[in-house]
């Protein structure tokens, strides 16, 4: 079964609920982990053209809020400045590269790719392991008016209920 399009809005400023989940048992998301995943954040926000509204780092799960702007929305300039910032005067940005990368960092899936692939190679290196850490694609749901966020977090936060028997010691 072929996989459903992402749903994404390439020509305006739109705001995302993102919710990405481990594929490893237990509750792998600690501390250490959850500070580098908001250090991650804030660095490559600081590249990529999107603004972070909220996130929330559970132990087996991530949720990100962020609004995504289009390519329209800087000039080749800004891109170029951004670039600077990000990678250093010694990584030369030319020209011909600028549309190609304005696209780049306009995207949804690309921003949470890299997120999500730093952060599974500083889990995998601290924890002397090698594999996959995260569990399916990420979902994304766009947000009006908020009704969106509390529904798409609901729905991706059901817990599963068990019927079960307890023992009675005796």
């Amino acid at each position: 079964m072929s996989r459903k399009c992402r749903i994404k809005n390439n020509t305006e400023s739109t705001v995302y609920h993102i919710v990405t989940k481990t594929a490893l048992p237990g509750l792998p998301i600690k501390d250490v982990e959850k500070d580098f995943f908001v250090e991650l954040l804030k660095r490559y926000s600081r590249l990529y053209f999107n603004e972070i509204l909220g996130y929330t780092c559970m132990c087996t799960h991530i949720h990100i809020l962020l609004q995504m702007y289009p390519e329209s929305y800087y000039t080749d300039e800004e891109v170029k400045k951004r670039y600077e910032q990000f990678y250093g005067e010694e990584k030369e940005l030319y020209s011909g590269q600028i549309p190609v990368l304005r696209e780049k960092l306009s995207d949804l899936s690309t921003f949470v790719k890299v997120i999500k692939q730093n952060f599974s190679k500083f889990y995998n290196k601290r924890n002397n392991r090698k594999g996959f850490f995260w569990g399916d694609r990420f979902k994304s749901v766009i947000v009006e008016n908020g009704k969106t966020l509390i529904f798409s977090f609901k729905a991706c936060n059901q817990v599963t209920r068990k019927t079960f028997s307890p023992r009675i010691a005796g």
